[in-house]
């Protein structure tokens, strides 16, 4: 038997126990691709934030609108009645507002020579269908008054906006109302009829007889 003359070296001269066992990777590769984790992280913090409003939106297209918001557009014109009876502004809204009602009034014209306007909010203390606004405490539970309108000139008035809250919650739609020539047109009238706009002079029952038919009062249902 001959003696091997292996050296232990390969034919590239190398060594096999040199080498090493395993090749040794870095920890994290680089470089780190720290933007794309801040951007990842950014993300979901904002999806964290903004859950409630997601939540939120998801009910309401699964419930629909909430009660207490009226339709964008009413199916026929709304109205509010008015007429002005020695100096006192009186305005009917028709249909019946029950007790519990929530009433505001916004009032424009001219007071003190320089174009301006009043807020009324009120409340009903019983089932009513008309008000005195220039002694609404004869009537309404008062929340805001100011300015009073006896401290206008009923002549000064040029438009009245009217809008309820019913006690389920539901708002009523809002109507407008022209003053021009009113106070003149009030005498000629018998003092049951109150000027609803278009639609001319009516009674509170007649008007309510034609809710949901051709008009809407601000207490209709919504």
């Amino acid at each position: 038997m001959t003696q091997s003359s292996w050296n232990g070296q390969g034919p590239d001269g190398d060594r096999p126990w040199d080498a090493p066992a395993f090749p040794r990777k870095p920890f994290f590769p680089k470089p780190f691709p720290w933007k794309t984790v801040i951007i990842i992280l950014a993300i979901v913090m904002g999806l964290i934030l903004l859950s409630p409003l997601i939540i939120l939106g998801l009910f309401s297209l699964v419930a629909g609108e909430p009660t207490g918001t009226p339709a964008a557009t009413p199916p026929y014109p709304v109205v509010v009645g008015a007429r002005i009876d020695a100096d006192e502004l009186i305005v009917s809204t028709g249909r019946e507002c029950p007790s519990g009602t929530s009433i505001g009034f916004s009032y424009y014209g001219s007071l003190a020579g320089s174009s301006d306007g009043g807020v009324l909010d009120t409340t009903t203390q019983t089932t009513v269908s008309q008000f005195n606004l220039t002694n609404p405490a004869n009537d309404l539970i008062i929340d805001k008054n100011w300015p009073p309108l006896k401290s206008w000139s009923l002549d000064n008035v040029s438009s009245l906006s009217v809008q309820a809250t019913l006690p389920d919650g539901s708002v009523g739609w809002r109507a407008m109302m022209d003053f021009s020539g009113l106070p003149a047109a009030s005498a000629q009238h018998p003092s049951d009829e109150f000027y609803f706009g278009d639609f001319g002079w009516l009674t509170p029952e007649e008007v309510a007889a034609r809710d949901g038919v051709d008009l809407l009062t601000v207490c209709s249902p919504v």
